[in-house]
């Protein structure tokens, strides 16, 4: 076997590896980690083979900043008084951080790969806002939720949360779907069907809030994008009116928003519901941050070191997981520095993509951009495990479609083009 010829399989190995990732990924993170293994594996064995090497970063920031990130994350093992067990855990989980340019560098070298790999994550989606549909009716045998009927919250796989987040990018790319590809009248309504179902699944039958918020943000970064002048201001009073009906219609969403609105007035006696949490957790952990204001604490410290600063009459276990806002855990940990590195990473997906040519890949990067930024708000998505696996596989797959897309690598040999051939079907 020549050197070509085995080049060529094992990147497709790789490539494909990830398409296999990219399916299990919402549905089980230990079986996307082994999968994680395997494709990088392959991927250090052939990497003198690609046609385009890891030069591409130094000029292009989406690509380097991520890696830039995880190195300043392993820097702060340095200087950290963490324990072992919890330095080791962040750089396990912050890691798929710097694999995101691994992947896109996978995929920019077998760009078919690119189109399966969004297959693969659509196609897992769809199969999950059907059994959340399903679970209003029936018990299903692999649902978390067991509990049949409307007004209660349905989820297939680990959480509401996580599963919302998902199905918001669904919804992203089902309406960018529709919006390029879509030629008859009946096509366009029946994806926008599909679309709406998945909508639903957020705001109808599931308790959870997050899910909600991403769903708008999705939604806003569609229109923007999707339509201008006069079509976009009836876009904009079209996402009003959706807001507006699905709050009329669904007693799920009412309660909601009830139940925040009185957590928020009662925080200060109530630390412990949803948003007395998070807002307890917003008030101490700059107050952490203000200790080491410019390189924050180091790798792992926030779990201990918070703890002075959780009233004595509360257990610090209840608030020292994480402080449910990614920026905030990244100032506490690594300080201003490091909070600026994440906040630069975010700006550079931005500017991809905007240069990006295509519509379908310019609209989802933004869109999933915007997902992780607002996401970041409320949670932290970076280190929860599934959120992670999916919003770093996802960035990875799209930087590579735009920089494909842009033949950013001129001065490389011409990999593969068959992803211009699928451009009408994605």
């Amino acid at each position: 076997m020549t050197t070509k010829t085995r080049s060529f399989k094992t990147i497709s190995a790789a490539a494909y590896g990830l398409v296999a990732c990219a399916l299990v990924t919402p549905i089980s993170h230990a079986a996307a980690n082994v999968l994680i293994a395997l494709t990088l594996l392959l991927f250090f064995f052939e990497y003198p083979t690609y046609n385009i090497k890891a030069q591409i970063f130094k000029r292009e920031p989406s690509l380097y900043l991520p890696l830039a990130l995880y190195v300043f994350i392993l820097l702060g093992i340095a200087y950290t008084d963490a324990p072992p067990s919890d330095w080791i855990g962040h750089i396990t989980k912050y890691l798929k951080i710097g694999l995101i340019p691994i992947w896109s560098l996978i995929l920019l070298n077998n760009p078919q790969a690119i189109v399966l790999c969004l297959y693969a994550i659509i196609s897992t989606l769809l199969f999950i806002v059907a059994s959340t549909w399903m679970n209003v009716w029936f018990i299903l045998p692999w649902s978390v939720t067991k509990t049949p009927g409307w007004g209660v919250s349905h989820h297939v796989f680990g959480d509401y949360i996580t599963q919302n987040v998902m199905v918001a990018f669904l919804v992203l790319w089902l309406l960018v779907h529709q919006h390029q590809h879509s030629k008859t009248i009946v096509s366009r309504l029946g994806w926008l069907a599909v679309a709406a179902a998945a909508g639903l699944s957020i705001t109808h039958l599931s308790y959870g809030r997050t899910g909600v918020v991403l769903l708008c943000a999705a939604l806003a970064i569609y229109f923007i994008n999707a339509y201008h002048g006069k079509s976009f201001l009836v876009g904009a009073a079209l996402i009003v009116s959706l807001i507006v009906a699905a709050v009329v219609t669904s007693d799920a969403m009412r309660d909601r928003i009830a139940q925040a609105w009185t957590e928020a007035m009662h925080h200060q006696v109530d630390i412990q519901s949803s948003i007395g949490h998070r807002l307890y957790n917003y008030k101490i952990t700059p107050r952490l941050i203000a200790q080491n204001p410019l390189l924050g604490g180091g790798t792992g410290s926030y779990h201990t070191s918070i703890c002075q600063f959780v009233d004595p009459a509360v257990p610090c276990a209840t608030y020292n997981w994480h402080p449910h806002n990614q920026f905030l855990f990244f100032g506490a940990e690594h300080g201003i520095v490091g909070a600026a590195l994440y906040l630069a990473m975010l700006f550079a997906f931005v500017q991809l993509g905007r240069r990006c040519r295509d519509f379908i890949p310019r609209v989802l990067l933004l869109g999933t951009t915007l997902l992780l930024a607002a996401d970041s708000l409320f949670n932290s998505p970076l280190w929860s495990a599934r959120e992670s696996h999916f919003f770093t596989l996802t960035l990875g797959i799209l930087i590579a479609y735009c920089l494909w897309g842009q033949k950013l690598d001129q001065s490389e040999p011409s990999a593969p083009t068959a992803l211009h051939s699928h451009q009408d079907t994605i």
